[in-house]
């Protein structure tokens, strides 16, 4: 059964300024929740682990799956990616993204929030080349879409620009 959320999701490609949304949001003193990918990215590399991508991608779904469940679905909380983001890493590794689809199913969030590609600029967390973020960028955007959502399309503004934005489609609509 499908359980509705009044939970935001800011995504998008690699590079494309989500975590440095996610940090303004924080900063302004609205709860946020980071990007589960990125955390354990950071911690492999610490640790000098590396899995199969396979093993890693589930992983993710896994944790992202339990995060929510423990979450309050009255409150406002904007997240750096949600659960369709997954059916879209699955895509694009050639993975079977069924269990991802189905997951996704599960809660539906009240917005969603898609950043347009800035340069990918490599920090030693992300693997992806230029191209690579734009072929994920269509693969996420496709991933929505496939599960009900209209993204709304955030253009390359500043970091206030964009909040700006976000904060007033989210007033629009309440």
């Amino acid at each position: 059964m499908m359980k509705n959320t009044y939970w935001i999701v800011v995504t998008g490609p690699p590079s494309s300024g989500k975590t440095t949304l996610i940090d303004a949001l924080q900063e302004k003193g609205y709860i946020t929740s980071p990007e589960i990918a990125r955390e354990m990215l950071v911690e492999c590399s610490k640790q000098r682990q590396h899995s199969k991508i396979e093993t890693f991608q589930r992983e993710i779904l896994a944790i992202t799956c339990r995060r929510e469940h423990f979450l309050d679905a009255s409150q406002r909380i904007f997240f750096d990616r949600g659960i369709p983001d997954s059916i879209a890493y699955f895509n694009y590794n050639h993975l079977n993204p069924e269990d991802a689809v189905r997951a996704a199913r599960f809660r539906r969030y009240q917005h969603v929030f898609y950043c347009e590609g800035l340069p990918v600029i490599q920090d030693g967390v992300r693997k992806e080349s230029e191209e690579g973020a734009k072929v994920l960028g269509k693969l996420i955007l496709g991933a929505y879409r496939l599960m009900k959502y209209e993204p709304i399309i955030l253009p390359v503004l500043s970091v206030a620009e964009r909040v700006d934005l976000i904060l007033k489609n989210i007033d629009a609509s309440s």
